[in-house]
């Protein structure tokens, strides 16, 4: 891996100039929104509006990023993330340009793009963001591989396995589209798989099995948010609260 490093607002810049590009070329929104998330098939169009969706969310992690340096220039950052978001809101995935011509005079000029250069430069000027390397990811992606070969053999409540499973698959794609988005798409997933391991912990019969895969769930999100983390940023670092809960019962 690049020792440059790049930012979340970096890879936001990528993805807006590949849609520009396809703009100019006037192609039509399905097949600019494959090219910017790196799919050969349009027919996979969930996968890709998924993508999209997770683009979208990568611009509010950036707003909230923002809002913890404050004052003016925060603002004018935040400003600018509110006029890509709108332009990225328009894009539809259909076989005609329209969306992307919405899109393209929502952003109006090279400002916003400016300005998210100006944000990359500040973030990684002031270590804000950690960079995972390819040792890390594939950390990760080896806990997740376990994870999900103990929870499939485990004999435990039917509904809680069919959520871990879904989230723990989730996080699989957002460490393989670590270079599109970052460790943002990783750390939502794992606040996500989180809470709603808590959630349903609340509502479980009571067997060792199922209190023990909460716990080793809850451990494994903690040793991940380990990794993600700076341990000397902590604004920056995963809000889990999985280390306070460890002991929570599940239902007698």
């Amino acid at each position: 891996m690049s020792n440059l490093k790049t930012t979340s607002a970096d890879r936001l810049i990528m993805i807006l100039n590949s849609l520009l590009a396809s703009y100019r070329n006037s192609v039509s929104s399905a097949k600019a929104l494959a090219k910017a998330y790196n799919f050969d098939d349009l027919s996979n169009d969930k996968q890709i509006l998924k993508h999209h969706a997770s683009a979208i969310k990568l611009i509010q992690n950036l707003k909230e990023l923002c809002e913890t340096f404050g004052g003016r220039m925060a603002q004018g950052y935040i400003s600018n993330l509110d006029i890509i978001l709108e332009s990225m809101l328009c894009i539809g995935y259909s076989s005609n340009p329209t969306s992307l011509d919405l899109f393209a005079n929502k952003l109006n000029s090279g400002a916003a793009i400016t300005s998210l250069e100006s944000l990359a430069a500040y973030i990684a000027d002031h270590n804000l963001e950690k960079e995972l390397n390819d040792e890390e990811l594939a950390q990760i992606l080896d806990e997740v591989d376990g994870l999900l070969s103990t929870i499939e053999n485990a004999s435990i409540d039917i509904e809680f396995k069919k959520m871990l499973i879904a989230n723990l698959k989730e996080m699989v794609f957002a460490v393989r589209d670590y270079r599109l988005f970052g460790v943002s798409q990783i750390s939502n997933m794992m606040q996500k798989t989180t809470g709603q391991t808590i959630l349903h912990a609340q509502r479980l019969e009571y067997t060792e099995e199922n209190k023990n895969i909460f716990d080793l769930m809850l451990s494994k999100m903690r040793d991940f948010n380990t990794i993600i983390s700076f341990t000397s940023t902590l604004h920056h670092a995963v809000p889990l609260i999985a280390s306070t809960v460890m002991s929570l019962p599940l239902n007698n």
